[in-house]
């Protein structure tokens, strides 16, 4: 591995190509950027392995590189993603998409346990700053997350180039149709997977038979008026443009509102399946949230709404606590009809709701794992310290990791 390469070679998105082709030259790819690799310092020596009392971790092969010690003196070996770096794009992506895959084969295939297994070690590989290449399977077992079997996988796919079980997931086609129907909003395995055995082979099979949280709601004739467009990945630069669209109005009701997009967009995604927008204010009240989709509607802003709820704040001593979400489809450019997730929460609560709007499902989990570990309980509501339900405060991000101890 050429980690120099690596450090130089920018990571850019799609969108840069569509410059280029539309300006007909190489533009400056600095505002097309999605991940940017820190230039990492030389340790002293490598970190230990964690229960091991004099054996550092290194590399099966001779001819191992001084520049893996660079590497290593960067990585966070954890269990927790949430003490963890987590890049968009990390040295070993390759190996963390097929891992990937076997995951989602076995959440279609209702197996938790080695679908948490798969999800785990995708998770801690993203983590390491260095190609695993070279190293043996005992070795990939000292990474935590990673047991005998993934260690095994992950061995011949640097052996053999892929991995033969994710080769056979890929080339199922029934397989594939499931999961294509997991990506459309509300559909778990277990309906695509019922969906499929009733006869369902595309999307407008499974829209038009009513079994896709939008046709449920909407009806199937208006469920497959919108697919085409809900279908439709956003650019990060349509995204934002519709944020801002949007925030027009809704300063309209909330003077001072202030507002984070989240979800995969705020991760680093290219581009987005819908948009997680959450906003604060000091005039927020209970009955912001209902005003603002109201006015929405009668502006022809929103066509559709899904849902309209409070999200409460798990184990806190007054039910009455939590923020409000309206699931709507936001008519976009007067034409184009795009999923919009509208969090309304107070500010003392507005850093807990943008970490748990922003994800991944792996870092959520840990987040709350990591809670009770500390005493608290960690939801979309927000974070209750558990010996008295009391809601704590946490206007901002750091407030959480504050609280929490978390480094």
């Amino acid at each position: 591995m050429c980690w120099t390469l690596i450090q130089t070679k920018p990571i850019v998105s799609v969108e840069w190509l569509h410059a280029c082709q539309a300006q007909r030259r190489a533009v400056a790819y600095g505002p097309y950027r999605v991940y940017e690799f820190e230039v990492l310092n030389k340790p002293e020596e490598l970190p230990m392995v964690s229960g091991s009392s004099s054996t550092p971790m290194s590399r099966s092969r001779e001819g191992s590189r001084e520049a893996d010690h660079d590497e290593m003196k960067d990585w966070v070996h954890s269990e927790l993603a949430v003490l963890r770096h987590s890049p968009l794009v990390c040295v070993n992506q390759a190996l963390v998409d097929q891992l990937k895959v076997l995951q989602m084969h076995r959440r279609l295939t209702h197996d938790a346990h080695s679908e948490m297994a798969y999800m785990r070690a995708a998770s801690a590989i993203k983590a390491v700053p260095f190609s695993l290449h070279d190293w043996d399977a005992a070795q990939l077992q000292q990474i935590q997350g990673i047991g005998p079997k993934v260690a095994l996988a992950i061995r011949q796919f640097f052996e053999q180039g892929s991995m033969a079980e994710a080769e056979a997931i890929q080339a199922d086609r029934a397989l594939q149709t499931m999961l294509q129907f997991t990506q459309l909003y509300g559909i778990g395995p277990r309906t695509a997977a019922q969906a499929y055995q009733a006869g369902c082979r595309t999307l407008e099979d499974l829209t038009r038979r009513g079994q896709t949280r939008l046709s449920m709601q909407l009806g199937p004739k208006e469920s497959l008026a919108l697919l085409p467009d809900l279908q439709t990945k956003m650019s990060r630069t349509e995204v934002q443009a519709l944020v801002n669209e949007l925030m027009h109005d809704v300063r309209g009701l909330i003077a001072d509102a202030h507002y984070e997009i989240a979800g995969s967009f705020r991760r680093g995604a290219p581009w987005c399946g819908d948009v997680d927008l959450i906003i604060t204010g000091s005039s927020w009240s209970p009955e912001a949230l209902s005003l603002l989709v109201q006015r929405l509607h009668a502006a022809h802003r929103v066509s559709h709404t899904v849902s309209l709820c409070r999200r409460g704040a798990e184990g806190a001593g007054d039910a009455r606590l939590g923020v409000d979400v309206a699931e709507v489809v936001y008519v976009w450019d007067c034409r184009v009809h795009r999923r919009v997730d509208l969090v309304l929460a107070p500010r003392d609560q507005f850093g807990a709701a943008l970490l748990a709007w922003t994800g991944s499902v792996t870092y959520e989990r840990d987040l709350r794992r990591w809670a009770k570990k500390k005493g608290y309980s960690f939801s979309q509501g927000g974070l209750v310290r558990m010996a008295d339900g009391h809601l704590v405060p946490a206007p901002s991000e750091a407030h959480v990791y504050v609280t929490m101890t978390v480094h």
